[in-house]
């Protein structure tokens, strides 16, 4: 049996203060990778 220690799926992340593109590339990347990303900023202009 294998276990994949770096398996990030169904895994839950809080991203907090996403307002510039390296806030947005981090949220983008863990979506992307199966995690289930809840975004928290101040900012209205934040689209992924």
């Amino acid at each position: 049996m294998s276990i994949d220690l770096f398996d990030s799926t169904e895994k839950v992340a809080l991203v907090t203060g996403v307002v510039d593109s390296f806030g947005n590339t981090i949220v983008k990347g863990l979506c992307n990778s199966g995690v289930i990303t809840v975004v928290n900023t101040y900012s209205q202009k934040f689209f992924i």
